[in-house]
C-alpha cells in the first residue's frame, strides 16, 4: 500500500506511515496503490491506437482544415453540483491529483509518437485530431474508476493558471502542463500532478478557458486580389525576389496560414503563420513546416490558433516531394490529354500523385495505383482537391497550386 499523504510504501498491516507518521487509511491507500499499478495497463490499452496514429504520420499524409473527431469538452450547463461532505471533498481532491498525474505520465510515455497540444484549453492529440479524455488514460476496473474517469483534462501554461485562474500551481516553465478539474457547487476544483489543488468559480474558469479560445470565425480560403491577399503577398515578396506560388492560403478572423514555394522550385515548400493586428497582417511564424511536430511548435507560441488551420507536408516526408516526375509526365503525354506543344508552367509530385498546369490554364492530375497511372483533368483548384480526396483518404494536397 501507499501512504495517501506522502505516497511512501507502507506494510499491509501498518497503522502509521514510517516516513511522515500519518495514520494509514487502508481503504484509501489501496486505492492509490491500485491506481499506480494499473497505470501500466492503461498505457498498454492505448498503444495500439497510438501506433495507428504513428503509421499515418510516417506516411506523410495530413489533411487541411481537419475538424476534431469529437466536440470539445464543455463546461456543464446544468445546475451546480451539490455540496459535498468533507470526506467526499477530500476524495475529489485526491481523484483530481490522480487524474492529472496519470494523464501527465501518459503524455510523457507517448510523446515520441504523438503531438500533444492545447485545443480550447483541453488536452488534444493533433495527429489523430482527437481530445484526450480521462477515459482514454484511466482504465475501467480500478477502484473509484468512474470518479477518476469523469475528470476534465486541461492542457494549459502554468503561468496562465496562476494569472487567470489564481491557483498557486507549483508547475514552472513556459510550456504546457496537464491539469484535472471537477465541477463543484461553487465552481471547479483544479489540481496538477504536484498535488497543488484549489477551487475557482465558474466565471474564473470561463476566463481561464478564454485564453485558449481558438474560434475566430469561419476557416476559409483567402480571396485572390482581396485586401488580405495583397497584404500577405507584400509581406512574402522580399523572401522570394524571383516569384512564388501559394500552395495553401486559408484564414479565420485572427490568423492566416500559408504554404509557399518559389517559382523555380515547386518542391521547396515553406509554411508561414500570420496574425491580424488592427486590420493589418503581420508575420508570426516563418518556416513552421520544418518541424516534425509543427502544430505543437505553433501551438506553444499561439495557443489560441485553431490547429485545423495549419497544414503542411510533414518534415519526415519532404524527401518524397519532387518538382517533377518523368514517369508520371510520360503517362500524361501518352493519355492525349495534353497536346505535344503544351508548355508546363507548374508541376509537382508526391508519392502516388502528380499535378501539372499549362500556360493555357489547363490542370492535369495523375495518380498511380497498382503500377498503373490514371490521368484526370480538373477545372479548378477545388475540383482537383475533390479528385484527390476521392482517390486517397489523405492525399498530399500540398502538390496543388491554389491560385
Amino acid at each position: 500500500m501507499l501512504c495517501s499523504k506522502c505516497k511512501t510504501a507502507v506494510a499491509e498491516d501498518g497503522e502509521k506511515c514510517g516516513y511522515c507518521g500519518a495514520k494509514i487509511d487502508k481503504t484509501r491507500a489501496r486505492k492509490v496503490t491500485g491506481g499506480i499499478l494499473v497505470f501500466v495497463a492503461a498505457l498498454f490499452a492505448v498503444v495500439c491506437g497510438l501506433s495507428v496514429v504513428s503509421a499515418k504520420k510516417q506516411a506523410g499524409e495530413e489533411t487541411a482544415l481537419e475538424a476534431p473527431d469529437e466536440p470539445a469538452p464543455r463546461l456543464a450547463e446544468a445546475a451546480p453540483a451539490p455540496e459535498k461532505s468533507e470526506t467526499e471533498a477530500e476524495e475529489l481532491k485526491e481523484a483530481a491529483i490522480f487524474a492529472a498525474r496519470t494523464a501527465e505520465k501518459f503524455c510523457e510515455e507517448f510523446s515520441k509518437y504523438s503531438v500533444y497540444i492545447t485545443n480550447m484549453g483541453y488536452l488534444y492529440e493533433a495527429s489523430s485530431g482527437a481530445y484526450i479524455t480521462a477515459r482514454d488514460v484511466i482504465p475501467e476496473g480500478l477502484p473509484e474508476a468512474e470518479l477518476y474517469r469523469e475528470a476534465l483534462l486541461l492542457y494549459m501554461k502554468p503561468s496562465d493558471v496562476r494569472a487567470e485562474g489564481g491557483l498557486p500551481t507549483k508547475k514552472t516553465g513556459s510550456g504546457f502542463a496537464v491539469f484535472a478539474a471537477y465541477e463543484t457547487k461553487n465552481g471547479f476544483l483544479i489540481a496538477d500532478s504536484e498535488e497543488t489543488c484549489g477551487e475557482i468559480t465558474r466565471e474564473t474558469m470561463q476566463k481561464l478557458l478564454a485564453v485558449y479560445d481558438n474560434k475566430h470565425g469561419q476557416l476559409r480560403k483567402v480571396i485572390k486580389d482581396g485586401s488580405d491577399y495583397g497584404q500577405i503577398v507584400k509581406l512574402l515578396s522580399p523572401k522570394y525576389p524571383d516569384g512564388f506560388d501559394f500552395r495553401y492560403l486559408y484564414k479565420d478572423d485572427k490568423y492566416c496560414a500559408a504554404l509557399v514555394s518559389p517559382t523555380k522550385d515547386t518542391a521547396d515548400i515553406s509554411g508561414y503563420l500570420f496574425e491580424l493586428d488592427e486590420e493589418k497582417w503581420k508575420l508570426g511564424v516563418s518556416g513552421y513546416d520544418k518541424y516534425a511536430k509543427y502544430k505543437a511548435y505553433v501551438n506553444a507560441r499561439y495557443p489560441d490558433c485553431a490547429p485545423e488551420l495549419l497544414f503542411a507536408p510533414l518534415a519526415n516526408a519532404v524527401g518524397y516531394i519532387s518538382a517533377e516526375n518523368p514517369e508520371a509526365a510520360a503517362a500524361v503525354a501518352a493519355s492525349g490529354k495534353l497536346p505535344a506543344s503544351a508548355r508546363l508552367t507548374f508541376q509537382c509530385a508526391a508519392g502516388a500523385f502528380y499535378y501539372a498546369e499549362t500556360a493555357g490554364g489547363k490542370k492535369i492530375l495523375a495518380h498511380k495505383e497498382n503500377e498503373e497511372w490514371s490521368v484526370y483533368e480538373a477545372e479548378t483548384y477545388e475540383s482537383a482537391v475533390s479528385l484527390m480526396d476521392g482517390l486517397s483518404r489523405r492525399p498530399p494536397l500540398f502538390i496543388l497550386r491554389q491560385y
